[in-house]
């Protein structure tokens, strides 16, 4: 998956979803007012480059391991 920036908003949004218990409105205003349906399906589009692409899966399992000290 191609995207402008990398995998630096979507590991945000993903991980303020997976382990900050946030809602999607809660990230929304956090992201600055990001649609709340963007955010959404910048998280699902996230975890799908992490079945496919072993960089963005390391970066989430990275991220867990941190949450899960």
């Amino acid at each position: 998956m191609r995207q402008r920036g990398g995998p630096g908003r979507p590991l945000v949004l993903w991980a303020a979803r997976r382990f900050g218990g946030m809602t999607l409105r809660e990230v929304w205003q956090m992201a600055g007012g990001m649609d709340y349906t963007t955010v959404s399906m910048a998280v699902n589009r996230f975890e799908q480059c992490a079945s496919k692409d072993q960089r963005y899966l390391a970066l989430m399992q990275q991220v867990t391991e941190i949450y899960e000290k």
